[in-house]
């Protein structure tokens, strides 16, 4: 796993209570599969274990492993890190006319006085997070 990477998911889960488990997802042409993670290094060897595929990390927490093929519904989130915001941008995989053409123009959208905690680059994308100091239950 890269530093970046890394850096990521300890943002996020770094203060999550030890017997929850957070979700770091892999989609691949041929499959799916859901890998429950309660720490950072157990994160770090499912995203080695993805390289080829298009990995995501869950958003909210789950009191439970769920198995290889199930992802948090909403009335089973045990808790968030933070909010969050998925902005895509147009390319290849988002065609729409109505979708900023580069990052620069999708951020103009997130006001000056609230910057998120940490923003991220997916690809076709920007994934802005404003992280609480503590997961909310």
């Amino acid at each position: 796993m890269n530093d970046a990477t890394q850096q990521f998911l300890q943002a996020l889960w770094q203060y999550k209570p030890e017997e929850s488990y957070f979700l770091i997802w892999s989609k691949r042409p041929d499959s799916k599969r859901s890998n429950w993670c309660q720490t950072v290094a157990q994160a770090g060897a499912a995203v080695e274990a993805g390289r080829q595929a298009d990995l995501f990390v869950g958003c909210s927490l789950s009191m439970m492993a769920r198995g290889p093929e199930q992802r948090v519904g909403n009335e089973d989130a045990a808790g968030i890190p933070g909010v969050w915001v998925d902005i895509d941008i147009r390319s290849e995989v988002h065609q729409a006319k109505a979708l900023p053409a580069t990052a620069e123009l999708a951020l103009q959208i997130i006001p000056d006085d609230i910057q998120p905690t940490v923003l991220v680059r997916s690809g076709n994308g920007l994934h802005a997070w404003w992280l609480f100091r503590e997961p909310w239950h």
